[in-house]
């Protein structure tokens, strides 16, 4: 994947949890889903190693070397295997001290059960389905 399109896909995902937790007026929200199989993924958020220095790394951080990095989505791959499910795509979001993973369930795998077994993984932070969210309400005449 094309690192400034996993880095967009993680702006725009933490840019939608901040957004989601301003307190504004009830609006409704529906899923919508585009592809087929696009009902059946889950985010699998894995906890990022503490950054520590290395001779050819610069202060001002990075998105993780590509040692690290291959690390990560091994275990990830891992993950997948483990519970037999479908790695799909991964980003890392180092802000906010995670690894971002898309994994796609089975159909015989009921997806809250997929989900609760990938938690219980120590290096999973959090998990959750994966949705396209679409508002529907009133846009304020006054922002304020």
């Amino acid at each position: 994947m094309n690192p400034g399109r996993a880095l967009w896909r993680g702006v725009a995902i933490l840019s939608f949890v901040l957004v989601m937790s301003i307190p504004t007026r009830p609006v409704h929200a529906r899923i919508q889903t585009g592809e087929p199989d696009a009902d059946r993924e889950i985010l699998v958020m894995l906890r990022l190693a503490p950054p520590h220095y290395r001779p050819n790394a610069g202060y001002g951080g990075d998105y993780g070397d590509g040692t690290s990095r291959t690390a990560r989505r091994r275990i990830a791959l891992h993950i997948a295997h483990r519970n037999r499910l479908d790695l799909i795509d991964g980003w890392p979001m180092p802000l906010v001290g995670v690894d971002c993973y898309v994994m796609r369930v089975p159909a015989d795998i009921a997806i809250k059960a997929a989900i609760a077994q990938v938690s219980k993984d120590p290096s999973v932070v959090w998990s959750e389905e994966l949705g396209a969210f679409r508002a529907e309400g009133e846009v304020p005449s006054r922002a304020f």
